[in-house]
């Protein structure tokens, strides 16, 4: 899928005057690794109790941060080299699809994917680029 597919159909989810995509730079969405719609919640690890509600992102993947975007702002910045732990909720404890990932300033970060390949899409890039630094 590329960038055109994409922005065709972020536009029509949420019409050309609000789209999320106005705020992202080009650059930005040419330089991506992967881009697409992600459910996202946190919490901090030392708190434990159960997770914030689900909500609907637009998620960027570049070669320095996991860019979660909501309509036209950037929501979260998750910077690849702060990122110390990536893995997938096999228990489901969250949900399906959930991808757990645990950054250096002690806080997780959960991702639902919209299908397992999709999760492991995900996964296996922010692997890849967590890696390489």
């Amino acid at each position: 899928r590329d960038f055109q597919d994409l922005s065709s159909g972020i536009n029509a989810e949420y019409g050309e005057s609000s789209s999320p995509l106005a705020s992202i730079p080009e650059v930005s969405t040419n330089a991506a690794h992967k881009f697409g719609f992600l459910n996202r919640s946190s919490q901090s690890i030392s708190r434990r109790r159960s997770i914030r509600p689900w909500k609907r992102r637009l998620a960027v993947l570049d070669n320095n941060n996991l860019s979660i975007f909501k309509v036209e702002t950037v929501e979260s910045l998750i910077p690849i080299n702060s990122i110390i732990d990536i893995q997938s909720d096999s228990k489901r404890s969250y949900g399906k699809h959930v991808i757990v990932v645990q950054t250096d300033d002690n806080k997780e970060h959960f991702l639902q994917a919209n299908s397992e390949e999709d999760m492991k899409e995900w996964i296996h890039m922010l692997e890849s680029l967590n890696c390489s630094d």
